[in-house]
């Protein structure tokens, strides 16, 4: 094998190292990207479903108690409790 042809494999390791380098941390990026997204999605997809349920709550009585069955039936120990419910919702 010519020089020239020797120095060419050697630059072409190189750069196949260094393109190997730049894959691994690409992928470690699109990684904790995708992580991070996956948490804000969960934080949105939450906060959107708070929205719906607090203004379905404050104008669907039925509503208030279904959230209110559901949570009851969770709770093991139903001694004591004490529900507060807005005092305008007077039809409950």
């Amino acid at each position: 094998m010519n020089k020239g042809a020797a120095q060419q494999k050697q630059e072409l390791a190189k750069l196949m190292d260094t393109l190997s380098a730049l894959i691994r941390e690409l992928t470690r990026e699109k990684k904790e990207f995708l992580r991070r997204m996956e948490s804000e999605t969960l934080n949105l997809a939450f906060a959107i479903a708070e929205k719906v349920l607090n203004h379905t709550i404050a104008t669907d009585k039925d509503a208030i108690c279904k959230v209110l069955g559901s949570a009851l039936k969770k709770i093991v120990d139903q001694d004591g409790i004490r529900i507060r419910v807005n005092p305008t919702i007077t039809d409950i």
